[in-house]
């Protein structure tokens, strides 16, 4: 028998029916696969953007925390260089003003959230603008602030002001009295006053970048938590 006669032969109309019925079962099958991967890589996603708000919020509370400190400092430097310019006599309540004005402050971030994405692929985070606004904050903002408290305020503080107040004061910690051994000398002492211009210059600069910092944070918690919204309604 040929082939031509074996093909007329066949029941078509039932093949055919098969045949799409096939097509269509593979068809739904792979939808419900991708939808059902779509569904894990949204819950992912929204996971990720969760953990990296709540860090957000962390940094808000470091942050903040630093801005008050700093402006202690900044305002008993002032006192300070107020005394040296009026010349007042020494007062032992003076000891406590000093003492601040060393005062040290670092912004710790928690970045793990961030690292965590990095390793996972950013494009984990699907919306192009809330991926860019995460990676510039961590990748400039936070690393412009960190390296200049590294670089800057540390060197500043290890370099120029701490040999003078071990030089010129019987105890230099932060929050903790310093006295003068000679406080009509060291009103008098340039290099005293000068390392103290300079380091409230380096404070200022980390204080103001504090703020502007923290209203980054603030900024790209309102962006997630908008994104969020968005995915939560899918």
């Amino acid at each position: 028998m040929s082939v031509l006669s074996r093909l007329a032969k066949l029941d078509w109309p039932t093949l055919i029916v098969e045949l799409v019925l096939i097509f269509i079962g593979i068809t739904a099958a792979l939808w419900f696969d991708n939808r059902n991967e779509a569904q894990r890589n949204r819950g992912d996603e929204i996971a990720i953007l969760g953990e990296l708000v709540s860090a957000l919020e962390s940094d808000m509370d470091d942050l903040e925390g630093n801005i008050n400190a700093g402006r202690a400092t900044l305002s008993s430097i002032d006192s300070i260089l107020g005394w040296i310019d009026t010349g007042v006599p020494y007062d032992s309540a003076m000891a406590e003003t000093f003492g601040r004005s060393t005062g040290q402050i670092r912004f710790f971030h928690r970045a793990g959230a961030y690292q965590y994405l990095k390793s996972a692929g950013l494009g984990m985070v699907t919306n192009n603008s809330v991926r860019a606004a995460v990676t510039s904050y961590y990748e400039f903002d936070v690393q412009n602030l960190t390296s200049f408290e590294r670089e800057l305020v540390s060197g500043q503080w290890l370099g120029v002001l701490q040999p003078q107040m071990i030089e010129k004061f019987s105890h230099a910690f932060f929050s903790r009295p310093a006295i003068p051994t000679d406080w009509e000398a060291l009103r008098r002492d340039r290099e005293y006053r000068s390392a103290l211009i300079t380091w409230q210059s380096v404070l200022a600069w980390q204080y103001e970048g504090g703020i502007v910092l923290r209203a980054q944070s603030e900024s790209l918690i309102e962006t997630i938590e908008a994104e969020l919204a968005v995915l939560g309604a899918r």
